[in-house]
């Protein structure tokens, strides 16, 4: 049985024994990423993670069936910033203004040492384990590509765009976004953006897709 990294946090006041859950299952995560990072995904054991997060095999099994389960839990807690910014709930806010928030996020965690050692580790296993990739794919930029077309799909238009297709336009802003830049930081031709240059680089983004856009 596996518990996803999205139900570690609790909306009511969590008991002691849940507590003791979410944190044994963050000492799991733990001990699985810095493993992946070291070794790749197919250098890891499931008795190796029960070794380096101090837990019996019981337990790991308890909470995931499988390696694959949990090492999209991994890529989950590396990629959960993410997720707020994807949700349009403030009425407020013009289209641009989320886009620009869901920009900055987004591409600040791509930036960061994890997720860029993590996608390195995916390029290096995908011919192995194609099945693993599709799964992650679907996890992390399959979901932020729905949410984006989702929210082009509702306040496009309004915002005086011209889309035809939703999820071509997801594809677009994620192209501008991280498409390039992402690749030659992963590769290692370019050090991780950060302050001013990744601010610059998330505000060019949006006002690209907007122009291209515009009705």
């Amino acid at each position: 049985m596996s518990e996803s990294a999205e139900n570690l946090g609790l909306t009511t006041s969590p008991t002691g024994w849940e507590r003791r859950r979410r944190i044994k299952q963050q000492q799991i995560i733990g001990a699985a990423t810095q493993l992946f990072l070291e070794h790749g995904f197919g250098g890891v054991s499931m008795d190796a993670i029960v070794d380096a997060a101090s837990v019996s095999k019981r337990t790991l099994y308890n909470y995931y069936d499988s390696k694959e389960q949990l090492f999209l839990d991994v890529m989950q807690v590396q990629l959960e910033e993410i997720w707020p910014a994807l949700e349009p709930d403030h009425a407020n806010v013009s289209l641009e203004g989320k886009l620009q928030r869901i920009a900055h996020d987004m591409f600040a965690v791509a930036m960061k040492p994890e997720p860029v050692a993590l996608y390195r580790m995916m390029i290096a296993e995908a011919v192995r384990f194609p099945e693993l990739t599709d799964q992650f794919y679907r996890a992390s930029m399959g979901r932020v590509k729905q949410s984006l077309a989702h929210l082009f799909a509702t306040e496009g238009e309004e915002a005086g765009l011209d889309i035809d297709n939703r999820h071509d336009a997801a594809d677009a802003f994620l192209d501008l976004l991280v498409g390039s830049a992402l690749m030659r930081v992963v590769l290692g031709v370019d050090p991780p953006m950060q302050g001013t240059a990744l601010n610059a680089h998330a505000e060019r983004a949006v006002r690209l897709f907007l122009r291209a856009y515009s009705a």
